[in-house]
């Protein structure tokens, strides 16, 4: 994606390093936890419910913690994209 706004090399690195890098600490940090709980404690007809559940309170903090870190929304600026706050 970056790419394809006209990004370079180094803006791909600093994209990877400031966004992908803090995303799959937390993945690896919340789902094997989520995944030992679901098999050894949920029954199973309740597994496939469990993860669902549990993934969508996990992209509402990614989304939400993204929102934190780069602020593309401005409610009263110009563009939704551009660091306008």
């Amino acid at each position: 994606m970056t790419v394809a706004e006209g990004g370079g090399r180094r803006a791909v690195s600093h994209k990877l390093r400031d966004m992908y890098l803090p995303t799959l600490k937390a993945n690896f940090m919340v789902w094997p936890l989520v995944q030992m709980i679901n098999f050894r404690l949920m029954p199973l007809q309740f597994q496939l419910v469990s993860i669902y559940k549990s993934l969508h309170l996990f992209f509402m903090l990614m989304f939400i913690t993204a929102l934190r870190i780069i602020s593309w929304y401005c409610l009263d600026g110009i563009s939704f994209f551009d660091e306008c706050c």
